[in-house]
């Protein structure tokens, strides 16, 4: 998306959709991004078919654990950060508090329910990670525990 000429443009262009996804848009690209992929239905399903492609490329889809066993070492952190679904893709950007990380995965506190297999990017501070969720379990009122596999983590240099 050419952002000076984003009124004249009816779509987003596809390498916009790939930055999008990899955290590279810069704050103002992300808001007229964000306003016209929400609000147009082809643009939408464009972003969410680019996000699954994506995590096929290395991978991700299609092993929809149910458990959180893991064979590797966990961290425990108290970081904090931000939630978006991409597939299914919802406008929703929600907060959430990193638990523990491993080589492989996060153990996220957030507020919203998400099924095993729904692609995600986390946003902690520079970093996004684009994973999936293995499982979701409720964690108490209006809180659940999920588990990210994690498929793809980039680091903005700004």
């Amino acid at each position: 998306m050419n952002f000076e000429d984003a009124v004249s443009s009816p779509h987003v262009h596809d390498d916009d959709l790939q930055l999008y996804i990899h955290g590279r848009l810069d704050a103002t690209q992300v808001d007229v991004f964000e306003r016209h992929v929400f609000s147009c239905p082809e643009c939408k399903s464009r972003l969410e078919t680019a996000a699954r492609f994506v995590a096929q490329l290395v991978g991700l889809q299609g092993d929809h654990r149910s458990s959180d066993k893991r064979s590797e070492q966990r961290f425990r952190t108290s970081d904090t950060g931000f939630l978006r679904s991409f597939a299914p893709l919802l406008t929703e950007r929600w907060p959430v508090q990193i638990v523990d990380v491993s080589k492989s995965g996060l153990g996220l506190l957030v507020s919203v329910h998400l099924a095993p297999g729904v692609l995600v990017q986390v946003q902690i501070g520079k970093t996004f990670v684009l994973g999936e969720v293995i499982y979701s379990k409720k964690a108490g009122e209006h809180r659940f525990r999920i588990g990210i596999r994690l498929q793809d983590i980039l680091s903005r240099k700004k």
